[in-house]
């Protein structure tokens, strides 16, 4: 009796294994992207949150001896934060706080920015006793608290980061973009 051995597939098989490669590889780019779109905007929030506690830092530290304040602009359209040049503002005298393109923390990815009230640029004003000032240096618009800003990109992806500009405390957190309430915020 001869034992006949199989060296080979069958196209049936070729096709089957090819078509759930394919299937699972296409699952697989789809969630790596979206992915990688959710860590750039939550590297541009993170950015946005520590020049912001820097900004407050550099109030509390050098705005008591001069009574000055510390004044941070945010313009949305070009995506960067940097002190405003108005003569009482504590972060515009040398050495002065650089300015933080978001675009470029996010990875290059489109970014949008937009708050809840008011059209950019926004103003942040920090005190000498680090709180948010409710007018700024340079506009004479009058502040509503909280203040938070929502960052998304483009292609949208189902989140949104949000940056919560509060009295006494600045936070990150997150929201649904199908969701119209309030952003969400860690307990810590």
């Amino acid at each position: 009796m001869r034992l006949i051995s199989r060296q080979a597939f069958t196209l049936l098989e070729l096709l089957v294994t090819v078509t759930v490669i394919g299937i699972v590889s296409s699952l697989l780019i789809r969630s790596t992207y979206t992915f990688l779109q959710e860590q750039h905007l939550r590297q541009a929030a993170n950015e946005l949150l520590s020049y912001l506690l820097t900004a407050r830092a550099r109030a509390l530290r050098e705005a008591n001896l001069s009574g000055k304040a510390c004044e941070v602009q945010l313009n949305a359209s070009t995506s960067t934060v940097q002190a405003t040049t108005a003569s009482a503002n504590i972060c515009n005298d040398s050495p002065g706080l650089p300015a933080l393109d978001l675009l470029t923390a996010s990875g290059g990815d489109a970014l949008t920015i937009t708050a809840s009230d008011g059209s950019s640029p926004y103003y942040i004003t920090f005190t000498r006793l680090g709180t948010v000032a409710s007018s700024n240096l340079s506009s004479s618009t009058t502040i509503t608290l909280p203040r938070i800003f929502y960052l998304s990109n483009s292609p949208a992806t189902q989140m949104q980061r949000c940056v919560m500009v509060d009295l006494n405390s600045l936070r990150i957190g997150w929201r649904n973009s199908s969701d119209t309430a309030l952003c969400t915020y860690n307990a810590n």
